[in-house]
């Protein structure tokens, strides 16, 4: 017959375990607040904070112009007034793409859920990218640059409005890959939040058509805009006529998307219609 000694635990003891379990309450219910207070998505919706979309912190350059990997202080202005400051590798498109996708699909995860699960094949789906082993190797090297930089939004007085990294922890050594996005990503999206439709974007190249999009998506009112001002905010570096050039066809692109139902120019100025 076996025997169960049973010890009587002392007050203090008691009280540790108690606020424990408390604090294991709160976090949870933390957590709950947090999902909740996501910006509710459709199928066809993603999602980010405006001033992301109106600097240049996911520039708009492509493919062509060779990324700057060194983990460096970047300061980028933001069209409607203060900067975003960031430290870490340079961050283009394809970078903002994967984060959009991965905010939507923990806007839909348990409550209780700290990381995301998910199969790249199946993000690369969500994406709209191919699925081949060079897609996957992509898709890893987004996840990097996004996994650990520090980034902080400052209003135009100077006031930090809020500070945090993209992604706190990954790990990709399953089939099903483990991400977590920093807690802190959830207050980012207190401030008012633009967004886009994923049909759209889908149909556009990374660098200049898809940022533009975006930028376009943030203003409900469009106010007409210089080459000038757009390639400060975007980030290219394009020479100006090239830059001129490239601004013409994403508008024609981004149209035939139907991401805008029209545009022209006038006085030096483009007015498009959203």
């Amino acid at each position: 017959m076996g025997f169960v000694m049973v010890t009587k635990l002392t007050d203090e003891e008691e009280a540790e375990i108690s606020a424990k379990a408390t604090k294991k309450e709160e976090a949870a219910e933390k957590a709950y607040d947090a999902v909740r207070s996501l910006p509710q998505q459709g199928t066809n919706t993603r999602t980010a904070p405006a001033v992301l979309k109106r600097c240049g912190l996911f520039n708009a350059n492509d493919n062509r112009v060779a990324r700057d990997c060194e983990h460096k202080a970047r300061s980028y202005p933001v069209q409607s007034g203060g900067v975003v400051e960031y430290f870490g590798p340079e961050l283009r498109q394809d970078d903002d793409d994967v984060l959009a996708e991965l905010t939507h699909i923990r806007e839909s995860a348990p409550p209780s859920a700290q990381t995301i699960g998910i199969s790249p094949y199946t993000l690369l789906r969500y994406l709209g990218w191919a699925t081949g082993t060079k897609s996957v190797t992509h898709l890893r090297e987004c996840l990097d640059r996004l996994t650990g930089p520090t980034l902080c939004y400052k209003n135009a007085a100077g006031e930090t409005q809020w500070k945090s990294v993209f992604i706190a922890s990954i790990n990709t050594t399953e089939p099903q890959w483990r991400i977590a996005l920093s807690p802190m990503l959830i207050d980012m999206y207190q401030s008012r939040a633009t967004r886009w439709r994923h049909s759209v974007r889908v149909e556009l190249d990374n660098g200049l058509p898809s940022w533009l999009y975006g930028f376009v998506c943030s203003h409900t009112n469009q106010l007409p805009y210089t080459l000038a001002m757009l390639q400060k905010f975007s980030g290219s570096t394009a020479k100006k006529k090239e830059f001129g050039r490239q601004v013409r066809k994403a508008l024609k692109r981004i149209k035939a998307a139907e991401g805008i139902t029209g545009y022209g120019y006038e006085r030096g100025k483009i007015q498009i219609q959203y």
